[in-house]
């Protein structure tokens, strides 16, 4: 038995190897952050989470939250 499923989706995480690739890094998220965010994420109870991590500015989107008996939960 799955006990519960956390998606969380990123929208750009900051690496030394996109610093080479001509993109602009100040609008990536900061990976200490998005690690952070997601073990926040993953407490409290329920049986299905899908957060977006949004950057520029830096946001979370909770846009499932479910219960056991896969019910939407209040935010």
């Amino acid at each position: 038995m799955i006990g519960k499923v956390l998606i969380v989706a990123t929208s750009g995480v900051a690496k030394e190897r996109r610093q080479t690739i001509d993109e602009n890094a100040s609008s990536m998220l900061d990976p200490k952050w998005v690690a952070a965010e997601a073990v926040a994420l993953s407490s409290g109870r329920f049986k299905y989470k899908f957060a977006k991590l949004l950057g520029n500015p830096a946001a979370v989107e909770v846009v499932d939250h479910l219960d056991n008996n896969f019910l939407p939960i209040g935010n």
